[in-house]
């Protein structure tokens, strides 16, 4: 073989080579979502890790792995990872809203904020960064600005429920709670178990001077929770401006009861 037909040679075979690995670490991304969707979060890990190895500048692979280090609670490993997706991508707005929303979890109110902008800078109907943002400015205590960007979720996705809730909660923060109500409404039509939503319903309506709602509510938590004390100590209150001391009593001990197992 000639000198020119070796070297052809050898670049096809490189060529080859690397579709090959290029095949492979897409293989292990999909498997790694796969994983991600059945909450296998080791597996996913792993699997996001193996396209990387193969793979080094796997922009979503890092990202995805960032939300599988989230759901791990390796909060630092999240941002870590959704950070260099973002090197890797700078307008990769799915790795912003990915870690504008851990730094919320973080505490960082700032950083989620900044993060979330740059999302939708980059992606103007991104529901989830606005629905983040919101979340972070309501721990600021700017209620407005929270229930106005939750509104803009909401307005870009009618059946996000998690936007619902988070404006329902400003709204209770306001003391606005008809409208705090109607938004906990709608979070329990789209999703009829969602225990934070029937809690939540229940202190308004306890404000609100509707008793047998809250307690109605709160017993619907408990269903769903038995072992959460913040319903029963809720409950408490309810029964016992209703007069019911025996009741408020038994739900105040259960509330501790369960506190202390905690």
């Amino acid at each position: 073989m000639n000198p020119k037909a070796y070297i052809a040679f050898l670049f096809a075979f490189w060529l080859l080579v690397a579709s090959a690995y290029a095949q492979t670490a897409a293989e292990y991304f999909s498997k790694g979502c796969e994983a991600l969707d059945r909450n296998d979060l080791y597996a996913a890990i792993a699997d996001f890790s193996r396209a990387i190895e193969l793979e080094p500048n796997y922009t979503q692979a890092f990202s995805s792995r960032g939300v599988a280090k989230f759901h791990e609670r390796d909060l630092d490993g999240a941002i870590s990872d959704e950070t260099r997706a973002i090197e890797l991508t700078p307008d990769f707005y799915e790795a912003f809203e990915a870690r504008g929303f851990v730094k919320y979890v973080k505490g960082d109110l700032d950083g989620a904020i900044a993060d979330s902008n740059e999302a939708i800078e980059f992606k103007p109907d991104d529901y989830k960064a606005f629905d983040c943002r919101s979340l972070a400015k309501r721990g600021k205590g700017d209620l407005d600005g929270a229930i106005a960007d939750d509104t803009r979720a909401i307005e870009l996705k009618p059946d996000y429920y998690a936007a619902f809730n988070s404006r329902g909660t400003a709204k209770l923060y306001k003391g606005d709670l008809d409208g705090a109500i109607s938004d906990f409404d709608k979070v329990i039509e789209l999703n009829p178990e969602n225990n934070l939503a029937l809690y939540s319903r229940g202190i308004a309506k306890e404000k609100k001077g509707d008793l047998d709602g809250a307690i109605a509510d709160f017993n619907c938590v408990i269903e769903l929770k038995p072992d959460e004390p913040g319903a029963f100590y809720s409950r408490s209150i309810a029964k016992r401006k209703k007069g019911d001391l025996d009741g408020a009593i038994a739900d105040l001990n259960s509330a501790i009861e369960r506190k202390q197992d905690v």
